[in-house]
């Protein structure tokens, strides 16, 4: 599960930045590390920016585990 990488995509498929979902959350740079799998996220992270990027939490893990290009 590709979970860093699912919310990368889904951030650039909303044409919404780094800066923009990381702020008042987290760090633009965490928010990198987190998206390129180099960082671990806690459940709490995680529902906050799903809240932002409106993506319910049942379709996410749906994607993180079949998203394909």
């Amino acid at each position: 599960m590709d979970i860093g990488g699912t919310i990368k995509k889904i951030r650039i498929g909303k044409n919404i930045t780094q800066k923009e979902l990381a702020k008042d959350l987290l760090s633009r740079p965490h928010l990198s590390l987190i998206e390129n799998n180099k960082s671990d996220i806690s459940m709490e992270l995680l529902l906050s920016l799903l809240k932002r990027l409106h993506i319910p939490v049942d379709e996410f893990f749906f994607l993180a585990n079949n998203y394909t290009i």
